[in-house]
């Protein structure tokens, strides 16, 4: 895990005393853009989706009574 770390620049940072550059740069090593917004975006549309299951189609009886009336006025999801 730390190949790839460059110590002078953390050494560098520490001395700073800029925790938020020290970070940045760690984060910046250990995972590349291209990786983060594939993680980031799957973490944000997993949580989209959860919602949307959890406010349309849960049948757990709290959630459903909350959600009955949103569920009839879109008419896309019969809950009977």
């Amino acid at each position: 895990m730390t190949a790839g770390v460059d110590w002078a620049s953390v050494k560098s940072c520490l001395r700073e005393g800029t925790m938020q550059k020290l970070a940045t740069r760690a984060y910046e090593v250990i995972v590349p853009e291209p990786l983060r917004f594939f993680i980031q975006s799957t973490v944000f549309l997993g949580g989209v989706g959860i919602l949307l299951f959890l406010s349309l189609a849960a049948t757990y009886p709290p959630l459903h009574d909350t959600f009955h009336d949103v569920r009839h006025s879109l008419a896309i999801v019969p809950c009977h």
